[in-house]
């Protein structure tokens, strides 16, 4: 007779852990789209600044509001979502491609068929 001293409450079955793995399998793609999407959106909302004759051009919009313009700020804010932008890209393209991994892998060594080699072997 095999006695089992482990209580109920501490053993998991196999099935709640495959549930899990499968959720977190479906999450973690699901955030990495989300944040190499935000690197692109932050792109989008960053402020545009210009440079002619080797200064930067101030955006009429700023200009036109009335208060104090400060160029230094202005420059700071625009490497700064520069820096985040591309943090978020590059860091989301690398989970991207470590979750996908197999499936690269596979696209890479499968063999392909170029545009003038023909299907058929050799006489």
């Amino acid at each position: 007779m095999v006695l089992d001293i482990v209580p109920a409450s501490s053993r998991r079955s196999e099935t709640s852990l495959g549930a899990i793995a499968v959720r977190r399998a479906r999450w973690i793609p699901v955030l990495l789209w989300a944040a190499f999407a935000a690197a692109f959106v932050v792109q989008a909302f960053a402020p545009r600044l210009t440079i002619a004759n080797n200064a930067f051009v101030m955006p009429a919009t700023l200009q036109a509001e009335g208060k104090a313009l400060q160029p230094a700020q202005l420059v700071a804010r625009e490497r700064a979502a520069q820096v985040f932008s591309a943090l978020l890209a590059i860091s989301s393209a690398l989970g991207l491609a470590f979750h996908y991994r197999a499936a690269l892998v596979r696209a890479l060594r499968s063999p392909r068929s170029g545009i003038g080699e023909s299907r058929c072997p050799p006489p």
